[in-house]
Parts: C-alpha cells; sequence; structure tokens
C-alpha cells in the first residue's frame, strides 16, 4: 500500500482515500483489487445505485445505443453466428419446450428427412421445421419448410387435407 512519503501533493492529481493521499494511478489500483475481492458488494452498491437512478440510467444507455448501433448490430451479429447451436437451442426450448439433443432424435428416428416428403435434410436451405399440433403442443415430427407451411394452410384440419388428396387424384 503507498504511504504518504511516495505520493504527489497536487490536489488536481491526488485523492485523499482511507486518510492516505493517493495518485490516479494508485487509486485505480488500489480499486480494482478491492473490486476483485469484494464482487457481492460491488453487485449490491451498482444495483443499489442503478435502482436509484432508474431513469438516468435509461437515458444514458439509450443514449448510448443511439452513438454505437452500428458497433452493437455487428456484435450482436458476431455474437450470434459465434454461438448458433446456444441461440438454435434456446428457440426450441421458448417454442416447442424441448432441447437441441431432442431435435437430434427426432432427426435421426427420420432418417434426417422430412417426414412427409422425404427430402434429405442435407438438401434443404433451411433446418426442418419442428411440426406440432396446435391444440396440445405434442410434436408429430419434423418438416420441410414447404410441407410445414401447407400443412399450416389447412390449419391441421384432415378432413380437409383428405379433400386435397381425392381432388389431386382426379
Amino acid at each position: 500500500m503507498p504511504s504518504v512519503d511516495n505520493c504527489d501533493f497536487s490536489w488536481h492529481e491526488t485523492y485523499v482515500l482511507k486518510n492516505i493521499m493517493w495518485t490516479p494511478e494508485q487509486r485505480k489500483q488500489y480499486m480494482t483489487e478491492w473490486r476483485s475481492k469484494n464482487p457481492t458488494k460491488v453487485r449490491k452498491q451498482s444495483q443499489s445505485w442503478r435502482d436509484a437512478n432508474m431513469e438516468y440510467d435509461k437515458k444514458r444507455k439509450q443514449e448510448w445505443y443511439l452513438e454505437n448501433k452500428e458497433k452493437v448490430r455487428i456484435q450482436r451479429k458476431t455474437w450470434g453466428l459465434a454461438n448458433k447451436s446456444y441461440e438454435i437451442n434456446k428457440a426450441l426450448v421458448e417454442r416447442y419446450g424441448i432441447t437441441i439433443d431432442h431435435y437430434n432424435e427426432l432427426l435421426k428416428k427420420q432418417n434426417e428427412c422430412c417426414a412427409i416428403c422425404n427430402r434429405p435434410a442435407n438438401t434443404l436451405k433451411r433446418r426442418l421445421c419442428v411440426d406440432h399440433n396446435h391444440s396440445n403442443g405434442k410434436i408429430r415430427g419434423l418438416l420441410c419448410w414447404e410441407c410445414n407451411y401447407g400443412l399450416g394452410y389447412f390449419k391441421d384440419n384432415s378432413a380437409s387435407l383428405l379433400r386435397a388428396t381425392t381432388y389431386l387424384a382426379q
């Protein structure tokens, strides 16, 4: 710890902390060490400040975002590309309640093909869609984009689909 003997006493370049005169470099070093030793206190202080200054903090963040839109866009895109499996897993869990591992098991059971048209997944531009019953949420299988949309247009109505099959057979 610095002593009073080796400090610069210029008021513009020193700070008094714990009754010791500190240069800016010494203060920065001390605060860095203190923060690393007291992460819980730092979090609590930060949260307390944010709670007390919510509107100011929100405004400050909005201003920063507006000044750095392009930087944020690039960071988000870079992170998304680097963490693609995380993003896919997150979307599957949120929408259907399954993980990427369960999705891959379904894909393997279907021989990595669409459940309706049997087109191989590796020949498609997009991943296979998770087809589910909209009434109860039960997952039926994985479909290519075209088959999934086709079912969607029929609103999961099997009678309409049978009529369409009969029509096509004519």
